[in-house]
């Protein structure tokens, strides 16, 4: 009997849309400083102005073109590129594939509203299995003394912003 599993694009397709789920979930979850830096990044600054490398720009053009206009801040992107990497992780052998296949299947079947994505991560135990202090990256961005020179780098990009 042949196994069934998702085709890489399904796979990267539906990784893709648990890691988005758990980003939102998890930037609640975040130190006050981070949610300050959050505030002020989403309420005063142009990101857009801000994008240096042509593969960030290109992806951005991407998503703006499939309809999400929202630009995420640095710590977004950080956290969904390493949300993706250990959910990557934990389905990364047979067994995981197996189950991969099951939960899409499972979304596909019930079409999920917008807001029940929480129910498909419950389901997945992702927000269980995965905590802040494993993503390295997050964990580094969002500690004190990173988060005071990540905000005054976000004062300076108001004022760049709004001139």
């Amino acid at each position: 009997m042949k196994e069934k599993k998702l085709s890489e694009d399904e796979t990267d397709e539906f990784i893709q849309l648990l890691s988005k789920e758990f980003v939102k979930e998890k930037l609640t979850k975040l130190n006050r400083l981070s949610r300050w830096y959050l505030y002020l990044n989403r309420s005063y600054v142009e990101p857009i102005m801000f994008k240096n490398e042509r593969e960030a720009l290109e992806e951005l053009f991407e998503s703006h073109s499939k309809g999400q206009v929202g630009t995420p801040t640095e710590l977004e992107t950080i956290l969904e590129e390493d949300a993706q990497f250990y959910i990557r992780k934990l389905f990364d052998h047979k067994e995981g594939a197996k189950k991969l296949y099951n939960y899409m299947n499972e979304y596909k079947g019930k079409h999920y509203k917008s807001n029940d994505h929480k129910v498909l991560l419950d389901k997945t135990g992702l927000l269980k299995r995965i905590k802040l202090k494993q993503l390295a990256r997050v964990w580094s961005f969002t500690r004190t003394s990173s988060m005071i020179h990540h905000i005054f780098e976000t004062f300076c990009y108001i004022v760049i912003s709004n001139t």
